[in-house]
Parts: structure tokens; sequence; C-alpha cells
């Protein structure tokens, strides 16, 4: 369907209709926005923010200590010695 069809088909009076008053376009000034934040005021969480970024570091925290305490359990306490010559021998003679 094209643009003209539409056009045709809804009732567009409203749009021929005179503006009121000349619409003033101009360029606001930062005074009349509000007061501007200083770049240098940096990050401002909310307290949800706070609270997503202390349980991840708690998180990550926890995760290293448990794979740091299985991997100094997973370390023998007997050094791993030579093969007991018996096993050697059946292994060198098959």
């Amino acid at each position: 369907m094209s643009a003209l069809a539409i056009t045709e088909a809804v009732d567009t009076a409203w749009a021929e209709a005179a503006c009121e008053r000349p619409v003033d376009l101009r360029l606001a000034s930062v005074s009349s926005i509000g007061a501007v934040r200083p770049a240098a005021a940096g990050w401002q969480l909310t307290d949800r923010g706070i609270a997503v970024a202390v349980i991840g570091f708690i998180s990550v925290f926890v995760i290293a200590l448990v794979v740091l305490i299985g991997a100094f359990l997973a370390v023998p306490n007997e050094p791993l010695g030579a093969p007991v010559p018996a096993v050697a021998a059946a292994v060198a003679q098959g």
C-alpha cells in the first residue's frame, strides 16, 4: 500500500489546520536545562549497583579460594617414586 493511498484512506483534516502560534526554535542554555554534573565526579552507583559489585567481588574471591585450596590438596604427601621393579620387568617383557 503506498503512502498516497494511506493518506487518501485516512482522514487528515487535522494535519491541514494552521498552528495557533508559530514555533520559535532556540537552543536551550545550560542554565535552563539544570545543574550539570562535573566530569570529575566519577561513577555514582545506586544501592543495587553497589550490592551487585560487592556480591560479584565476593563470589570471585570465594571461587579463587576454593581453587587454591583444591590445588593445594591435590598435591600428594609422598613423592612419586619409580615403579616397583617387578611391574617394570613385566612391562619390559611384554
